[in-house]
């Protein structure tokens, strides 16, 4: 007489799987059903019948069956995430943050778990917290859960922004530092109208500093202005900027020597890796900044480019929308206008070959400022990207993935500055835990 053999549990587990893969619910339940039967003390066909009882509807038996699970296996993490993400479907997100909150507890810095516990606190109306996880998710992960974590820590941020946070975050960060160098501002420009607004911005800020105002009103390009510029400037440091900037934070003198001790060149947005031919070409997780734009209706855009603290060091190149560095810099790097001889790729070239040269570059994004542009990438952007792929052959040139923007808007300069010193907070906080 012919036996048919029993399954084993693997089987069982790996055919309520696929019948769960394929969405026969049915079938996957009536596997899971067995597996249990099989293995009464086993955690895993409790924790794949709670998700099948989830896929179904029936929230009630999948929270007893990751009970079951978790009763069976306490170290194990999955089946409290599990009944944190079944308490979120059903609206009860107090048992959520605290299945999440288990969860973390038993295997700690989880990506997935941390955004769920960001999401549970928001949807208890807890601001401070949901962005304080959601930026650690960001920073401990570049691909699932990065881009929401991202954005959704610039919503919580701004939902706060009316609050600034208590004590100043930026203390942790700074060295501290009692020089007192001349500063030489180099702009070229065209327009007066725009020369003279920066200006005014500068003398409010700079009314107690030894600094200059240096304007080239008639640069063949970007790096033969500068050169001139630079050549007719007399500080120690030397910040070369655009026209149409607006400095938001009251201590950038402060800000701008400190984010200069210790490196060469500093600016306020760059990337980590140069592997093409635009600054930005990396992408994320290598893309730094927290530049604001602002639009022609005059809405202010806060654009963060990661969730990384306000100062990173290691970068291989900066964008010109601000760049400064000490004097003698200059002496071993200059602008190329000969290649670059319009108004693209100044930046990214004498930024890359300083960075090659040996010469440390730090992007200290809380120097905060506000760009009236959000560039120019026509076809004269692509003509020198042309040039660069052809002086640096060793460069990557392959397409760059699309990129991920992160932003959002508000209402005046205070709450730009409100945002991103919570960004600060959380960012700084979780780059030390």
């Amino acid at each position: 007489m012919h036996q048919t053999s029993t399954p084993s549990l693997s089987d069982l587990l790996a055919g309520a799987k696929n019948a769960l893969d394929r969405n026969d619910l049915a079938g996957a339940k009536k596997l899971s059903d067995l597996a249990i039967l099989a293995a009464p003390n086993n955690p895993n066909p409790y924790l794949l019948a709670g998700r099948i009882a989830g896929r179904e509807g029936r929230w009630g038996d999948a929270i007893d069956h990751f009970r079951h699970c978790a009763a069976v296996a306490p170290a194990a993490a999955a089946p409290h995430f599990w009944m944190g993400s079944t308490f979120r479907e059903i609206g009860n997100n107090e048992n959520a943050l605290a299945a999440f909150k288990v969860a973390n507890r038993l295997s700690p810095r989880e990506p997935a778990t941390i955004f769920n516990l960001g999401l549970s606190y928001l949807a208890l109306g807890d601001h401070a917290s949901a962005g304080e996880e959601f930026v650690l998710a960001a920073q401990l992960s570049g691909k699932v859960f990065d881009a929401q974590a991202h954005q959704n820590a610039i919503e919580c941020a701004l939902a706060l922004a009316e609050v600034p946070y208590p004590g100043e975050p930026y203390e942790s960060a700074r060295i501290q530092t009692t020089d007192d160098p001349m500063v030489s501002i180099v702009c070229c420009s065209i327009t007066p109208k725009k020369a003279n607004a920066l200006r005014k911005n500068l003398e409010k800020l700079l009314v107690e500093q030894h600094w200059e105002f240096v304007v080239i009103d008639d640069a063949h390009s970007l790096s033969e202005g500068y050169i001139r510029g630079i050549a007719k400037s007399t500080g120690d440091v030397v910040v070369l900027c655009h026209d149409d900037i607006e400095i938001i934070v009251d201590d950038f003198y402060e800000r701008l020597i400190d984010a200069l001790t210790n490196v060469d060149i500093v600016g306020v947005a760059g990337t980590t890796l140069v592997n093409g031919p635009a600054v930005f070409w990396a992408r994320h997780p290598y893309c730094h900044g927290w530049v604001t734009h602002s639009n022609a209706q005059g809405d202010l855009i806060p654009t963060p480019m990661s969730m990384a603290p306000p100062r990173v060091d290691g970068a291989q190149a900066l964008d010109g929308v601000f760049i400064a560095a000490h004097r003698k810099v200059f002496d071993r790097v200059q602008f190329d206008p000969i290649t670059f001889d319009g108004f693209h790729f100044y930046d990214l070239d004498f930024t890359y070959r300083a960075f090659l040269a040996g010469l440390r570059v730090r992007i200290q994004c809380d120097i905060l400022l506000i760009h009236a542009s959000e560039g120019n990438f026509g076809q004269d952007h692509s003509r020198y990207a042309e040039r660069f792929a052809s002086k640096f052959p060793g460069v990557g040139a392959a397409p760059p993935s699309p990129p991920i923007t992160f932003r959002s808007a508000a209402r005046d300069k205070k709450t730009v500055r409100n945002l991103y010193r919570w960004l600060t907070v959380w960012a700084l906080k979780a780059s030390s835990s």
